[in-house]
């Protein structure tokens, strides 16, 4: 078996049949057949559902498929690496709003001083949609919210997330903490339904019976924050999303207790599509990155995991 052969049997798997694979591939189409025969027996299994209306992969032919589609697109890049010895070498990495105000600087700083001929491309938005672009290839690895390891994704977790009642001025004498039945009748203003962070915050006032006063929605962490300086509502943030404005004085940040609201912060990848080279080093260095930065905003009782 080489990379050859697996790149025939990609192509046959997607075309859904041997002669259309074979003029798009420009080879004879019994070469071709002969080709994932001896592939077959090489491997011992039938990779094939063979029929009159064309071809599909077995289970296990599914399983060789979805390995060697990760195989050439690893062999493509560091091909390329090599050739180039990295120049215009693109590396795109997706960081929520709330990591990108801490990260991107140090991040774009400690990328170039290690790989200078290596473009970086940050792309920030929210978490639902960076895990739509990893998984089409749009983006390379990504920081994201209460993502698991699965069939899709390779995920490391990185530490746990407390959320916090941000406001102005701060809620009655509940202190550093405050419990969530304490503010579930208080004017909030938070993302819409479609962001992570919102279905996090619902899932917990519905899992206690409650149900946030949401009066306000707001996709911006800008104005969340202008809103909540303001006075005129309150939001739910991490506490690192609002350092500065704390150490300014212009907010107060509580965290919400009984229960706590967490949440997974994990740097993640593409299971079809495994790192290695430049990019590798980058989701290292990456992972680094968070837990020098953003654990020092997090309060000590906060779980870290390694």
């Amino acid at each position: 078996m080489d990379l050859r052969e697996l790149g025939f049997y990609v192509k046959v798997v997607e075309c859904g049949s041997f002669s259309s694979a074979a003029r798009i591939l420009g080879v004879a189409q019994p070469s071709l057949s002969a080709r994932i025969r001896s592939l077959e027996g090489a491997l011992g299994v039938a990779l094939l559902h063979r029929s009159v209306t064309g071809v599909r992969p077995t289970e296990p032919g599914e399983i060789l498929y979805q390995r060697a589609v990760s195989l050439l697109s690893q062999a493509d890049q560091l091909t390329f690496e090599i050739k180039s010895g990295n120049t215009d070498v693109v590396v795109a990495v997706g960081l929520p709003t709330t990591v990108s105000l801490h990260l991107t600087v140090p991040l774009v700083r400690a990328v170039n001083a290690r790989f200078p001929k290596v473009k970086l491309r940050i792309v920030e938005s929210m978490s639902g949609y960076l895990s739509e672009w990893l998984e089409q290839g749009r983006i390379d690895l990504a920081v994201l919210y209460n993502v698991r390891s699965s069939s899709t994704f390779v995920c490391d977790e990185l530490l746990k997330e407390d959320l916090f009642l941000i406001s102005e001025h701060g809620l009655g004498e509940c202190g550093d903490e405050v419990p969530l039945t304490s503010i579930s009748g208080i004017p909030l203003v938070l993302p819409s339904s479609s962001h992570g962070l919102r279905k996090t915050i619902d899932g917990f006032f519905t899992k206690e019976g409650l149900v946030a006063n949401t009066t306000v929605e707001v996709d911006s962490l800008v104005h969340l924050k202008a809103l909540a300086i303001a006075g005129t509502h309150s939001t739910i943030l991490p506490r690192a999303a609002v350092r500065e404005e704390i150490e300014k004085g212009l907010l107060v940040a509580q965290r919400i207790i009984e229960p706590a609201l967490r949440r997974s912060v994990v740097i993640a990848s593409a299971r079809e599509r495994r790192l290695i080279g430049v990019t590798e080093q980058v989701y290292a260095i990456t992972k680094k990155m968070i837990h020098d930065l953003l654990e020092p905003t997090i309060l000590p009782h906060s779980d870290v995991t390694s």
